[in-house]
């Protein structure tokens, strides 16, 4: 009984970072450009493999993309991706999903500590990511499996869209810094 409280403890407060990092990405994304509306759609089940956020073009609202949100507080120290095949969870010891398994248009992998987020093509970073290393993390209460996938390597691939560097003030979060 005290590992599944542990689990349901540590799961809350896994969600509560992964919604601040989503928060403060859809605060920088808005102000960034008005050429499109982003969206809030993490908490809406038929999204869950498409992303966090949805984009739409301001103008004539005939394109749209999805980014997913990954906490990543050590990408702009070890500069690797954490790409995940799939997850062992110990207490039912079933496997669930890596996101490597989703279809989601971009990751946008944001740093709190370092206050970056990277912007990455997903669908390239599927066609290369097992050409990194692989992983494997025990984190207690569950296994993930994975490859880490060099930063360079996203750069010769042209997979990084953008690299946006981020500040707080008034209440919000702006971009001071964006490079593509």
């Amino acid at each position: 009984m005290l590992g599944v409280l542990i689990m349901v403890s540590n799961f809350y407060s896994d969600l509560r970072e992964a919604k601040k990092g989503e928060a403060i990405v859809l605060n920088v994304l808005k102000h960034t450009t008005e050429d499109y509306i982003f969206t809030d759609v993490s908490d809406k089940k038929e999204f869950y493999y498409k992303g966090d956020i949805k984009a739409l073009d301001n103008s004539w609202g005939l394109d749209e993309f999805y980014l997913d949100v990954k906490m990543d507080s050590r990408i702009a120290e070890t500069c690797n991706i954490l790409c995940e095949h799939k997850v062992y969870y110990k207490e039912s010891g079933t496997y669930g999903k890596g996101n490597m398994q989703s279809d989601y248009d971009y990751l946008a992998i944001i740093s709190v500590t370092a206050k970056r987020i990277f912007i990455i093509d997903f669908a390239k970073l599927k066609k290369h990511y097992k050409e990194g290393r692989s992983y494997t993390k025990d984190h207690g209460e569950q296994i993930t499996y994975g490859t880490l996938f060099p930063l360079s390597k996203a750069w010769k691939y042209n997979m990084v869209e953008a690299v946006i560097d981020y500040e707080k003030r008034n209440g919000g979060y702006f971009p001071v810094k964006i490079e593509r």
